[in-house]
Formats: C-alpha cells, sequence, structure tokens
C-alpha cells in the first residue's frame, strides 16, 4: 500500500500540489501524512514520523517533493537511499 508524506516550511505554503501529486501516484488521501510549518532545520516532523510508523512489510512510502524529507536524513543512524552523484 502507497503511504503519503507532504510538507511544507511556512504557514503561507499550501500542500494542495503535493496532494494532488500523490493521489496522482496511487496514495489514498487517507494515507497521506502532512507537517505544515515545520522548515528545514526543525528535525521534530511529526507527520514524516506518523508516515514512517504507518508503513508496514510491502508498503512504499511515497514523497513528491525531496526536501520534503531529506532534511532528517542528514542526522546521523538514520536510514536513506543515496542519490546518484552530481557531475
Amino acid at each position: 500500500m502507497p503511504i503519503g508524506y507532504a510538507r511544507v516550511s511556512t504557514s503561507s505554503q499550501d500542500l494542495t500540489a503535493q496532494r494532488n501529486a500523490l493521489e496522482a501516484a496511487g496514495v489514498d488521501p487517507d494515507a497521506v501524512y502532512t507537517d505544515h510549518g515545520y522548515t528545514g532545520t526543525k528535525r521534530d516532523r511529526p507527520g514524516l514520523g506518523k508516515a514512517l510508523a504507518a508503513c508496514r512489510e510491502g508498503d512504499t512510502l511515497v514523497v513528491t517533493k525531496l526536501t520534503a524529507s531529506r532534511a532528517p536524513c542528514r542526522t546521523p543512524g538514520t536510514s536513506r537511499t543515496n542519490s546518484p552523484a552530481r557531475a
């Protein structure tokens, strides 16, 4: 089952585009977790934690904007998929 995660860093930003992209990717709107107003410097992301907790074996975490999930992966000891090296 696809589980979605979306984040915007300021209260003036809107999650609609990310929600629409998640739905287009096959994520049920009830399976979308969000963080609204959490900047890249804030490590505490309750929505991301809930999304990860909702994932079960065989599920897929879908994130449409890499900036939405990237910052917490800088913390030592967290797992992530490495991006290809840039030339």
